[in-house]
């Protein structure tokens, strides 16, 4: 895909590209509009340069407020599938994993299910693992779940419910060398509502 991407001149003014830069937040913005009808707020841009730069992040935003997760993923695959039009990057891009994939922790399969449907609309291939959709594999005599997490490599998240983080499925899964190196990141959706109405009652 050709995107109208910051020039490299401009790119170069920094000693070091960071995605968390100024530069590196324009071309995130540019990079996500492609997919998604929307522009980015400041704080998106923010916690995606981070995510890309390889930190790790705690973000508390009200519900359906950021999406951080997805656009970052968004602007990750798009970095990973055309890296051609980013030569300027290709040192950048080359650590990026070939297929990277993203697990996403979810507290409810209603939740999983929700994101899901979003994540199609910007054509993410999506799996989603907790016990309902592994007992239908089951019985609709599908291949078991977690081996096709680990043999699609167009699959770009797979979101989990908590209680498979404890499953020798899971664990197998994460000893497959070809799987793990394909994980970038792993997000997990956590809903802080009793904690705070906890607090407010001290």
């Amino acid at each position: 895909m050709n995107t109208d991407t910051p020039s490299e001149n401009a790119l170069n003014q920094y000693s070091h590209f960071s995605f968390e830069s100024p530069p590196g937040h324009a071309l995130i913005s540019k990079i996500v509009q492609c997919y998604v009808p929307c522009v980015p707020h400041d704080y998106v841009l923010e916690g995606v340069g981070k995510v890309l730069d390889g930190s790790d992040l705690v973000a508390i935003t009200p519900t359906g407020s950021g999406k951080t997760g997805y656009m970052a993923f968004t602007a990750l695959r798009e970095l990973s599938a055309s890296p051609e039009s980013y030569l300027h990057l290709k040192d950048i891009i080359k650590k990026f994993p070939k297929h990277p994939l993203m697990l996403a922790i979810c507290p409810t399969d209603y939740l999983e299910y929700q994101m899901e449907e979003n994540f199609a609309r910007i054509s993410l291939n999506i799996l989603v693992i907790n016990n309902d959709t592994l007992q239908a594999a089951r019985l609709n005599k599908h291949p078991e779940l977690w081996q096709q997490a680990q043999d699609n490599l167009s699959l770009s998240i797979i979101l989990i419910s908590p209680e498979q983080l404890k499953s020798k499925s899971y664990e197998a899964a994460l000893m497959n060398d070809r799987f793990y190196e394909r994980i970038y990141a792993m997000t997990v959706d956590i809903f802080w509502s009793g904690v705070w109405g906890l607090i407010e009652l001290k």
